[in-house]
């Protein structure tokens, strides 16, 4: 657990027992249709033109092209560029990164029927060309682009979902990219996804590969080397009458160890299992239904930027994206289904399209052309969870006026609170939802204490100008920096009714501070 200079002491102040329901926390507005063009079968995320603005780019099974869509005027998303990928007959998995450390977002994409990785690169306003073409297994269905080897380039990561194989593409540099010998896994390999498992090797920190083996009933593991191989590390079982379909490698508990979920289909329709890392290998799957008929593909992201990963999920039947929120206390609840607009909406990814700090959620639809793409309702401030009953009234309130601004003038304002007592502003990137003395702890750890405490004015009220140019908000491990989501709440002192003295809490806000 990290621990700040300013943290707030809060050992054996928690009484833990029953807490009330959390309030909602996100929620999207019905999908906008993209046209592409025919079969889209993947898509990713990028600034593919340089001008500050995120793009799309899917790839087009038949014929085999890629459709950019570009960030237009408005922030609208304009009619698809194409490129053509000659040689290819069925484009599948795709990825938007910059592959030569030269600024520009290049594109990786794989040929399913002809065996190959294609990487196209960015000649600068979203103009690609082709400059390597990377024999892999059969059948190459999903792509992630990462740093396999610590050379500080983008690398690869590719499921053979006829050749039950995974193959591992390093990027030697200067447009050169060298397969490695492929890795047999279990049958049908679909989703996967890198991250960091805590193997022991040595002072490496590199990315490990979890596969889902639709046809083997089981999710593979494959421990990075640290050589650009990969060794099996465990395999993870699921009921032989179900298929893991999407998958995703978040920490979801925050132990500094990625975690592995993935959705079924088959008996287990409508699940999620989520494997955490543990000391002796990996959990027992805590299940969780997903809510929709055949999940095919799902991404994990902080939806509601409380400093917790949440999951979503689209599904390629029942023309559905829904989502489950992490709650304060890591389990995951059922947060809310969206439609899409086509059948075969077989992939889905996170991203914040606006520039609100909120991901939007985009999903292909095959046989509809098209991506449909929901937008986040989320506000910025927000207020959350609950200021409890105090010696006063109903309880105190943490408000706010201004912006969220790092170069403007943001205040936090306190009213309802007992006069005359003594309280202090907490912040922390996390929220929580626990009995605190007499109220609720809406931060959880690492908490942060803004400056020094105060006494409320004999009115009730209270207030801080954040102030960014001293510490803690300013510098250090809790600066507040542009982008980044915090959590806001104050802390009373406060009188029994039956005499004595106790301590009370605000409501909670929550802010994405802009430049």
């Amino acid at each position: 657990m990290k621990i700040f200079s300013h943290t707030l002491p809060l050992a054996g102040a928690l009484l833990f027992g029953a807490t009330p329901a959390a309030l909602a926390q996100f929620q999207y507005q019905p999908y906008e249709s993209l046209f592409t063009g025919p079969y889209p079968q993947d898509v990713s995320a990028a600034d593919l033109d340089n001008d500050g603005d995120i793009d799309l780019v899917a790839s087009l099974r038949t014929p085999p092209r890629i459709a950019v869509l570009r960030k237009g005027v408005g922030q609208k998303l304009e009619t698809p560029e194409y490129t053509p990928v000659v040689g290819a007959r069925w484009l599948a998995g795709i990825c938007a990164a910059d592959l030569d450390n030269d600024g520009r977002s290049d594109i990786a994409v794989l040929g399913r029927d002809t065996n190959d990785l294609w990487i196209l690169h960015n000649l600068g306003n979203a103009n690609f060309v082709e400059i390597a073409q990377v024999t892999v297994g059969a059948g190459p269905t999903e792509l992630e682009c990462n740093d396999l080897d610590g050379d500080c380039d983008l690398d690869f990561v590719i499921s053979n979902e006829l050749g039950n194989s995974v193959s591992v593409v390093m990027n030697q540099g200067n447009g050169v990219f060298v397969a490695q010998a492929e890795i047999p896994i279990g049958a049908a390999p679909k989703s996967l996804a890198v991250g960091y498992f805590g193997f022991v090797r040595g002072s490496l920190r590199l990315a490990d590969i979890a596969v889902a083996d639709h046809d083997s009933h089981a999710i593979t593991v494959l421990a990075n080397q640290g050589d650009g191989t990969f060794a099996l590390a465990a395999t993870l079982t699921i009921p032989q009458n179900s298929h893991p379909e999407g998958l995703v490698v978040r920490d979801f508990n925050r132990d500094d160890l990625d975690d592995i979920a993935a959705c079924y289909s088959g008996a287990t329709t409508n699940k999620v299992a989520v494997f955490y890392r543990t000391s002796g290998g990996f959990s027992a799957p805590v299940l969780y239904n997903v809510g929709s008929e055949h999940p095919t593909h799902m991404v994990s992201e902080d939806l509601d930027r409380d400093g917790r990963p949440d999951l979503a999920f689209v599904s390629a039947l029942s023309l559905h994206i829904t989502a489950l929120r992490q709650r304060e206390d890591n389990t995951f609840g059922f947060q809310g289904m969206w439609d899409v607009e086509g059948l075969g909406s077989n992939h889905l990814i996170a991203v914040d399209l606006d520039g609100s700090g909120f991901a939007e959620l985009v999903a292909t639809n095959d046989d509809s052309s098209s991506l449909s793409v929901l937008f986040n309702e989320f506000e910025s401030p927000l207020s959350y969870c609950y200021g409890a009953p105090n010696s006063v009234g109903d309880g105190a309130t943490l408000g706010w006026s201004g912006a969220p601004s790092i170069s403007g003038c943001f205040v936090l304002t306190v009213s309802g609170a007992p006069g005359g007592k003594l309280g202090t502003f907490l912040y922390s990137d996390v929220t929580g939802l626990r009995p605190f003395h007499s109220g609720y702890l809406c931060v959880a750890p690492p908490i942060v204490r803004m400056g020094p405490p105060i006494t409320t004015y004999d009115d009730g009220t209270a207030k801080a100008i954040l102030d960014f140019s001293v510490p803690p908000l300013g510098s250090g491990p809790a600066a507040v920096t542009p982008g980044s989501a915090w959590n806001f709440q104050f802390w009373y002192r406060d009188t029994l009714p039956a005499g004595g003295f106790t301590s009370n809490t605000t409501n909670g806000v929550r802010a994405i501070f802009l430049p």
